[in-house]
């Protein structure tokens, strides 16, 4: 049996994000499946944010594995598809012959409700995410798309970090006099293609717009995983004493996790990173008689 792989993107992404990879694992032997995840590209786009919850996305991809066929996983995610990854592992385990979470660790379930202006008293890092969450934001950015997606994909950090409460807006809106936009971490074309997927940013920005619906879909999850984590890093604990020795590698099945660093790749503090390679052509299906997705690697071998 070819194994699978299956690539979950993040903010803001498409499948698109992995045609670097696609190609070299193609011709390692692998099956690569890239969607468009709900919101994106080529993929259905509902208005109501309580459509972007984790539960529904991971049954939207384990849809799609019951559509091509495919009992097992090797499952890699980035950023929002890191978050979504580690959610299916704690829905839908037996799917899984491997993890891979890049940029965005597993976070545990919380048994208290913590808003998103309560998180960005604690992480002031998480700031932009309150701009995101705001209604506003969605044509403030539509109307100014390739100068944020600039923003997002700069190679120069600026002065006021992004991250910060308020700065993102102040530079997408103020015009191009000191901002950084000129040098970016991908070419026009490239770029051009992200423009011309991303014309609608509803989707997207609802991924912001859900933590208390995430919040309630935890609270009927039977348990809680924790991570096993190699001496460079601080052991977590599982936030309820009965699940203290359950594992993520326990509960999906796997023989190992490996914690790996960031040679060779910046992650900067966004968690976007764009890495070399080929990508692949597009396409689309609709998972198990779901929601319609996009992607961009189904059977093996098509590929550009």
């Amino acid at each position: 049996m070819v194994p699978t792989i299956v690539c979950v993107h993040g903010f803001p992404d498409l499948w698109y994000g992995w045609r670097y990879q696609i190609g070299p694992w193609v011709k390692r032997g692998y099956r690569v499946i890239a969607p468009d995840m709900l919101g994106y590209g080529g993929t259905e786009k509902p208005a109501a944010a309580e459509e972007y919850s984790m539960k529904k996305l991971c049954d939207d991809l384990a849809a799609l594995l019951d559509l091509v066929g495919v009992q097992r996983v090797i499952l890699i995610g980035h950023d929002w598809g890191s978050y979504t990854a580690g959610r299916f592992a704690l829905w839908h385990p037996g799917r899984l012959l491997a993890l891979a979470m890049l940029s965005v660790p597993y976070v545990p379930p919380t048994p208290e409700y913590i808003s998103l202006e309560e998180i960005v008293k604690r992480v002031p890092n998480f700031g932009y995410q309150l701009y995101f969450a705001n209604d506003e934001s969605t044509s403030e950015i539509e109307s100014n798309l390739d100068r944020f997606l600039r923003l997002m994909y700069g190679r120069v950090r600026p002065s006021k970090p992004f991250v910060q409460v308020g700065n993102l807006r102040e530079y997408l809106l103020e015009g191009e006099e000191g901002t950084p936009t000129k040098k970016v971490h991908v070419s026009d074309e490239e770029l051009g293609y992200y423009v011309s997927k991303l014309k609608s940013m509803q989707g997207p920005l609802s991924y912001y717009r859900t933590t208390k619906v995430r919040y309630e879909e935890n609270k009927v999850t039977a348990h809680f995983l924790s991570l096993v984590m190699n001496t460079d890093f601080e052991f977590l604990t599982a936030t309820l004493d009965f699940s203290r020795e359950l594992t993520i590698r326990d509960a999906c099945g796997l023989t190992r996790v490996l914690f790996l660093g960031n040679e060779g790749c910046d992650l900067d503090s966004w968690g976007h990173c764009e890495i070399e390679g080929v990508h692949s052509k597009d396409a689309g299906y609709r998972a198990g008689g779901r929601r319609a997705l996009g992607h961009g690697g189904g059977e093996r071998g098509h590929y550009e």
